[in-house]
């Protein structure tokens, strides 16, 4: 039996059935979240917080706007602060926001199969998936990558689609890796 894991209504992780409760745990340190006054663009090399990465990383999220009533997500939606309960809208807000929150993760390739340089570790499944544009982004040098990810997962590079598998038993080249 397998399970699909969907991220913006696409599927990204193909879950076997004894990997399900490895696979959700996030490592909340591995992204660095940033509010910035305003309705306004993120700094260099962040980007700005969908609703599944609010919803999935909901306590360091909540943390990062806790001096602002709400913070602005993507696609118009909002999170309110901890005075609101921290809770992510399931559609655009038109109301003006005091923050928009803002988040960057730090990708890098090793060359090596199940290992990372010292200062990073590998990503898991579902960071790989949740985060996929910047995990697939960092596979840039070659379109046919596949590389590992923790717990024996693994990801495909674009020519794969940037698809996200829970199980690779096959060696692999490289592996993916993300500085918490």
């Amino acid at each position: 039996m397998e399970i699909v894991y969907f991220v913006a209504n696409k599927p990204r992780i193909k879950l076997g059935l004894g990997l399900l409760l490895v696979s959700t745990t996030l490592v909340a340190n591995a992204i660095d979240f940033q509010a910035v006054d305003g309705e306004t663009a993120c700094p260099n090399g962040y980007a700005q917080v969908s609703n599944e990465i609010a919803i999935n990383y909901r306590d360091p999220a909540c943390r990062a706007i806790a001096n602002y009533p709400g913070a602005r997500l993507t696609n118009k939606n909002a999170m309110s602060g901890s005075s609101g309960g921290c809770n992510v809208s399931r559609g655009p807000i038109d109301m003006k926001m005091p923050a928009t929150l803002c988040y960057r993760a730090e990708f890098q390739v090793s060359n090596a199969d199940n290992s990372c340089p010292d200062g990073t570790r590998l990503a898991t499944v579902k960071e790989a998936a949740i985060l996929n544009a910047q995990a697939c982004d960092a596979l840039k040098g070659n379109k046919w990558y596949i590389a590992r990810l923790a717990n024996q997962g693994a990801i495909g590079g674009s020519g794969y689609g940037c698809a996200v598998n829970a199980s690779e038993s096959k060696p692999l080249g490289n592996s993916l890796c993300i500085k918490p």
